[in-house]
């Protein structure tokens, strides 16, 4: 590859990757705004991002706005991730594994998205069953994508290895999550796993912005 489609390529990831924290900031507002309208208050550390979305509220209520704030913000979210996993891979050229790796992790990562769709548009007390599929179903692939992406950091010798210490922080968070160790404070653990891939997507953009400048 040239030197200048190297360049092009890692712009268009840089982008991608403002997009993505683009998609955290509409996350998280959105979030905010369903969790002031949700009946009887919402309780970070008692009460799951899922349960923002329920037709009738934990207290009993009907729950009318929170629903609406949850499902446009989700979907949002995973649309504008689209771009991102869709280039990101493209800047792990050091070797045929680590191109393998990137593209296996951006392969998860898309395979994310129609989970975390699930998420939103099924409520959690309307089919149970089917919402913890995609709730799992979406914890367990962005962990092989990450997972994926970590090892390609690390084996990448012009990437700063703790991205992808982080990352596989994350992903060991993640697992340990979906078995249900954390099962008295899984909805504290949730938003902190949050946070942390939300701070992993900034330091990839940080980090592609230098190369690219």
């Amino acid at each position: 590859m040239k030197s200048s489609e190297i360049y092009e390529t890692e712009d268009r990831t840089k982008f991608a990757s403002f997009l993505a924290i683009v998609a955290f900031i509409i996350y998280y507002s959105f979030i905010l705004v369903a969790a002031l309208f949700y009946p009887g208050g919402y309780d970070l550390l008692h009460n799951y991002y899922s349960d923002l979305g329920r037709t009738v509220a934990l207290n009993g209520e009907n729950n009318t706005y929170s629903p609406f704030f949850f499902i446009l913000g989700t979907t949002v979210t995973g649309l504008l991730f689209v771009p991102f996993w869709l280039t990101y891979y493209s800047i792990f050229r050091h070797s045929n594994f680590t191109r393998s790796l990137g593209k296996l992790g951006s392969i998860f990562g898309m395979l994310a998205i129609p989970c975390l769709f699930g998420i939103a548009f099924i409520p959690i007390n309307v089919f149970l069953d089917l919402h913890a599929i995609f709730s799992i179903s979406y914890y367990l692939t962005i962990s092989i994508s990450l997972f994926c992406y970590s090892i390609a950091i690390i084996l990448q010798p012009d990437y700063p290895n703790y991205n992808g210490l982080l990352g596989l922080f994350i992903v060991i968070f993640e697992i340990l999550f979906i078995i249900g160790l954390f099962a008295e404070i899984e909805p504290l653990v949730q938003k902190i796993t949050s946070l942390c891939f939300a701070f992993w997507i900034i330091l990839q953009f940080l980090t592609i912005r230098k190369a690219v400048v």
